[in-house]
C-alpha cells in the first residue's frame, strides 16, 4: 500500500456503540486496539485518517453533541485529520468525504468502524462504485447480535461478501506501507 494515496476511514467509533446495556457491541475491546493500531500506523507515515461521525436522530445514543456522539476517547482526531459527519449509512452519502479524498489525491481507502452490516457495509460498496481501491480491515470491524444472526456470523459473512465483490479483506495485522516492513 502506497501512504501518499492511501487514507484510513474511521467509521462511526463512537461512544455511544461502547455503552453497556442490553446490546454489547461484539468483541469491542479488539475493535478498539486493532483500529488505534491501524490510526497510529497511518499517523506514523502522515497518510490521512478521516472519522467518519454518525449524527443519530434526537434522542439516540448518537445525537449531536451529546456523550455518546463524541468519538471513542482512544482515537480522538488530531488537529490536522479531518471529521466528516453523517446523517446517511454511507460515509459518501450527502457529505464531503468524497472532496476531502479528492484534495488529498486519495486513491485507496482503508475501513475499520461500526456497524458491519450498516454503515461499514455501505461505505465500502458505495467506494468500490465510485472507483476507489477498498481495503476492509475484517478484524477492525464489528457490530451487534440479531434475532437473525450472531455478530461472528455478520462480520463473517460481510467479509466474504466484500472480497468477493467489494474490497480486498486484510487483517489489521497485514496492513502496512512497504517501506514500514523493510525498516523493522
Amino acid at each position: 500500500m502506497d501512504s501518499a494515496t492511501s487514507a484510513l476511514l474511521v467509521v462511526n467509533m463512537q461512544q455511544g456503540y461502547f455503552r453497556d446495556g442490553a446490546r454489547v457491541l461484539y468483541n469491542r475491546e479488539a475493535l478498539v486496539r486493532n483500529t488505534k493500531s491501524l490510526v497510529d500506523k497511518f499517523r506514523a507515515v502522515w497518510a490521512p485518517v478521516v472519522f467518519v461521525q454518525q449524527d443519530g436522530p434526537k434522542g439516540s445514543a448518537l445525537e449531536p453533541e451529546s456523550p455518546g456522539w463524541i468519538i471513542h476517547s482512544s482515537i480522538q482526531p488530531a488537529n490536522r485529520e479531518v471529521v466528516v459527519r453523517k446523517a446517511r449509512s454511507s460515509a459518501f452519502a450527502d457529505t464531503t468525504l468524497r472532496e476531502v479524498l479528492e484534495r488529498r489525491q486519495v486513491d485507496t481507502v482503508v475501513v475499520a468502524g461500526v456497524e458491519t452490516e450498516g454503515s461499514v457495509d455501505s461505505t465500502i460498496r458505495h467506494a468500490s462504485i465510485l472507483g476507489y481501491k477498498v481495503v476492509a480491515v475484517k478484524d477492525a470491524h464489528s457490530t451487534f447480535d440479531t434475532d437473525v444472526l450472531s455478530a461472528p456470523q455478520i462480520i463473517d459473512h460481510h467479509n466474504m461478501i466484500w472480497e468477493r465483490w467489494f474490497a480486498e479483506c486484510h487483517s489489521e495485522e497485514d496492513v502496512s506501507f512497504a517501506w514500514q516492513a523493510c525498516n523493522l
